[in-house]
């Protein structure tokens, strides 16, 4: 799993907008680009980076190498969760 190379060139971009946002140091924000990408999964991670790339889409924002990961990961963080909660949003199947 990754940021899309849209959303990285972004989050590299305003690196210092994005970790206030967040309230993270830009290495740590850097990091997580590179190393740790499910970091972004986290709600207090996703909702800033939802409002960065001005997308809702989970595709818009993440490439997981399956479908099976896709899950895995979302149901890990709960972001599947918040986002059926918040606007009804469901897996493709």
């Amino acid at each position: 799993m990754r940021l899309t190379s849209e959303v990285s060139k972004l989050i590299s971009s305003q690196m210092a907008d994005f970790s206030k946002e967040v309230r993270k140091s830009p290495v740590t924000i850097g990091h997580w680009l590179y190393m740790r990408p499910y970091m972004f999964l986290k709600i207090e991670n996703y909702n800033p980076l939802k409002k960065f790339a001005k997308t809702d889409n989970i595709d818009d924002l993440f490439e997981f190498e399956s479908e099976k990961e896709k899950e895995t990961l979302l149901n890990k963080y709960r972001t599947l969760r918040y986002e059926q909660a918040t606007t009804n949003t469901t897996l493709k199947e």
